[in-house]
């Protein structure tokens, strides 16, 4: 188990037929620990060992994968510092990429803002870069047709860290 993380629970926003979603994680932290051995242990929790294409990640076969690419592939290093600003647009411009306007976009919006954006807050926001199709594994394409988005939200105040990965299947 991971030094400075501990699981606390899980919560999956579906949009649209539950093709389109954001799976949130709540960890709690040792508020002490800096940024880096946080995103180190977080990176060797169970729970980000997961491909977000079937079951909870400890009932998954394929540990060694997470989402589109392969966990060896992924670092704390390629996790760069953003603005919560930059990270809203980001998810912003996810959702304008499928949401159809005029069928389910004040629902959607509305959705993304209170279940979503609104965990956006902490002491750090911290964005997984894109990391190329050197990185994926045989079936990554499986996860990610409109994107994969993922942000780490530090909040020391609280102790508690938000694993956010939005994407589709």
């Amino acid at each position: 188990m991971s030094e400075s993380v501990t699981f606390v629970s899980h919560d999956l926003v579906h949009f649209r037929p539950n093709n389109t979603w954001v799976d949130l994680k709540l960890f709690s932290i040792r508020p002490e620990v800096s940024d880096y051995l946080v995103l180190r242990d977080l990176l060797r929790h169970e729970q980000y060992h997961d491909h977000y294409a079937g079951q909870d990640p400890t009932e998954q076969t394929h540990h060694a994968l997470h989402g589109p690419y392969q966990l060896e592939a992924i670092t704390p290093g390629q996790f760069e510092p953003v603005s919560a600003n930059a990270a809203r647009q980001e998810l912003r411009n996810w959702v304008a990429g499928w949401v159809v306007p005029h069928e389910d976009g004040s629902e959607v919006e509305a959705k993304l803002g209170a279940e979503v954006l609104a965990r956006l807050h902490g002491d750090s926001i911290l964005r997984l870069t894109d990391l190329g199709e050197t990185a994926e594994h045989d079936w990554g394409w499986v996860v990610g047709h409109a994107g994969f988005h993922e942000f780490v939200v530090i909040d020391r105040a609280t102790a508690l860290l938000t694993l956010l990965v939005a994407s589709d299947d």
